[in-house]
């Protein structure tokens, strides 16, 4: 998991370089990726959470290649980061899911998808560690219970040796009687 997170920084540390959407003049455009512009120096100012806000609210707007889907790919790897969000994993795919499924072929959508692999193999392998933790439990169980066994046969092995010895004297014995009263 951690080397996940540094893979999913240095992504993230890439930048804006690879940004294909344009900057139309005013409107609702320009307010987006000045909104994405802030949210970045949020974020190099060390204020992670109030980027992760800003990345919201820009990713909640109109979609732009460029803009939402930058916003999307840096909320998805903010997320990763535990202690920000409970749901941090869910929100995570959720976000490069969107990148990927959004803007199959921008910049950010090349960064995601290996992410998102990642995280999909890292589920699995969650589930299967959890699978033979359970299996792992079930068997020390199993082993104290032959344990048990094997000490209640032991026990039987002696008792049973100690009655066939018991019934040895008692046969000796009664020999012993048949002689003495003949």
């Amino acid at each position: 998991m951690k080397r996940l997170l540094l893979i999913a920084m240095a992504l993230f540390l890439a930048g804006c370089s690879g940004r294909m959407g344009t900057i139309l003049p005013g409107g609702e455009e320009n307010r987006q990726q000045q909104r994405l512009t802030e949210a970045n120096a949020l974020l190099k100012k060390g204020d992670v959470r109030a980027a992760l806000v800003v990345y919201e609210e820009v990713a909640a707007g109109p979609s732009r290649e460029g803009v939402t889907d930058e916003a999307l790919f840096r909320m998805g790897v903010l997320n990763l980061k535990s202690g920000i969000r409970k749901e941090g994993e869910d929100s995570t795919q959720q976000a490069l899911g969107r990148v990927v499924k959004e803007f199959p072929a921008g910049t950010w959508s090349g960064l995601a998808w290996p992410l998102l692999e990642m995280l999909t193999a890292d589920e699995e392998l969650q589930r299967q560690n959890q699978s033979l933790k359970t299996r792992a439990q079930t068997l020390t169980r199993e082993l104290r219970e032959l344990q048990g066994l094997k000490s209640l046969n032991q026990a039987l092995i002696r008792e049973n040796k100690e009655l066939h010895q018991s019934i040895e004297r008692l046969k000796n014995l009664d020999l012993e009687l048949e002689r003495k009263v003949r």
